[in-house]
């Protein structure tokens, strides 16, 4: 926190106030570091404390909605909840039907609430920063979250129309380690 506001402005009711309600989770408090810095709160102001994560995650979805007209953010925060695994772009880009600049720009506006790792290839891969996200996505969103379930296993189902189509050797892959992990949870 103290990256984003002078510690000695902040007052002491107010670090408590976030400890209660942030319960411990650093996604809240990097998320209230966001709003404090881009003037959405006020500093100090316990009243404005959301008292609990899920509000900011509504604004998440707010931000990005108003940011992106099409339903690509949101199928793409759903498919990366419902993966088992990180995901490359041409992966979701696949999965979605997209191309690969809308998955890249879904990713550039949604970088703050997703986790980026590179591969053995050397790929970036991507999946939800926290698991409290991906339960606010299933309750929030649950259609959604049913439909990419069914595309994804639809997808691994037909894997080898894949590698005929486009050749996703990261999809195979995840295909080969996840799908019946897919089915048992249908």
């Amino acid at each position: 926190m103290n990256d984003f506001v002078d510690k000695h402005s902040i007052q002491d009711g107010y670090i408590s106030a976030i400890d209660e309600k942030s319960s411990g989770n650093p996604l809240y408090v990097e998320l209230l570091c966001r709003s404090l810095q881009n003037e959405e709160l006020t500093l100090n102001d316990i009243s404005q404390l959301p008292d609990e994560i899920s509000t900011f995650y509504e604004g998440i979805m707010k931000h990005l909605t108003e940011l992106n007209t099409g339903k690509e953010p949101l199928d793409f925060l759903c498919v990366l909840a419902v993966a088992r695994d990180f995901l490359t772009e041409a992966t979701v880009s696949s999965l979605l039907g997209v191309s690969l600049i809308e998955v890249q720009s879904v990713i550039k506006i949604s970088s703050g609430i997703l986790y980026e790792n590179q591969n053995s290839d050397g790929v970036f891969c991507y999946q939800l920063f926290h698991e409290s996200f991906r339960d606010f996505l299933y309750k929030k969103y649950e259609m959604e979250i049913i439909r990419m379930e069914d595309r994804l296993l639809d997808v691994m189902r037909n894997w080898q129309d894949m590698r005929e189509k486009n050749g996703d050797l990261d999809m195979m892959r995840y295909a080969a380690s996840y799908y019946v992990r897919h089915l048992k949870a249908k």
